[in-house]
């Protein structure tokens, strides 16, 4: 009875140290749908090709290189940062689709090759390096919604005279009354001249205000421009008289302590006056 214990023991413990010797770091994989229909809607789209799991008994470092093998154009990709995936744990593998514009409409072949190290690295030797592939097609296709299209309204100036050397301030709405994304950029003319250009992303109806400001040194009257929209300001001088109330008020104080040290002068001393001393 003791040595079939014994044995029993035994076969355990030699099964458990061969499953830890032949035990190391693996990755399973499990594919998506074959094929993504994305349109050209001008901005980015996630698309997700797989799901990757560590199938092995050791923390995974997981980096990733994307490859096209097929399509009429270049697609910018953005691919995952590398993961840390502990054991049995998975993580849901996607890109981002940049610039979906008519530019690359067709269809795409793409293939997400994983690579996994083992994590930390082990000490000494080279560390142990696992492998998956996820495959997808990728096909473009031309929207049917309108293309983002711009207006421009509501010019408004907060103020419509300055002086040389202050800002005039004004405000104004841009809307995209497409119903895809696009860039669209403001030009702001003073007397037919760009003074600033600020670039707006809106969604297709989305409206957004701006606000700007433009220093001004030149005096007379100007036209500020944005898009078909116009209004008129004017420049004033400054006064000369600016800043001349202060100087005054110095100039009456320093003469009034000068004109009381004369009269205590006078008083305190008697003046004797001579021929000598006035002219007829």
């Amino acid at each position: 009875m003791r040595i079939r214990i014994f044995l029993m023991v035994f076969l355990a413990v030699a099964l458990a140290a061969t499953s830890l010797c032949y035990a190391g770091p693996s990755i399973g994989v499990s594919h998506y749908n074959p094929k993504t229909i994305l349109y050209t809607t001008n901005k980015a789209e996630q698309v997700a090709l797989g799901h990757v799991r560590n199938t092995g008994n050791v923390t995974l470092h997981l980096t990733y290189q994307w490859t096209q093998t097929s399509g009429n154009s270049t697609l910018q990709v953005k691919i995952p940062e590398p993961t840390v995936l502990l054991p049995d744990d998975g993580v849901e593998v996607c890109v981002v689709i940049e610039n979906l514009t008519e530019a690359i409409v067709g269809a795409y072949t793409v293939e997400l090759e994983v690579v996994g190290r083992q994590y930390p690295e082990a000490l000494g030797g080279s560390p142990v390096v696992v492998a998956a592939t996820l495959q997808g097609k990728i096909d473009v296709l031309a929207s049917t919604l309108k293309p983002a299209e711009f207006v421009v309204y509501d010019l408004t100036l907060n103020e419509t005279e300055i002086f040389e050397g202050e800002f005039v301030h004004a405000s104004v709405n841009v809307k995209n009354v497409g119903e895809i994304v696009g860039n669209y950029t403001v030009q702001v003319m003073v007397d037919g001249v760009s003074v600033e250009n600020v670039t707006l992303t809106l969604d297709g109806n989305q409206a957004k205000p701006l606000d700007f400001a433009v220093k001004m040194n030149q005096t007379g009257s100007h036209v500020l421009a944005v898009g078909n929209l116009s209004s008129v300001f004017n420049v004033k001088a400054k006064p000369e008289s600016e800043g001349v109330p202060l100087l005054v008020l110095g100039l009456v104080v320093v003469l009034a302590c000068v004109g009381c040290a004369v009269g205590f002068g006078i008083v305190g001393k008697k003046i004797k006056v001579t021929k000598h001393n006035v002219k007829v």
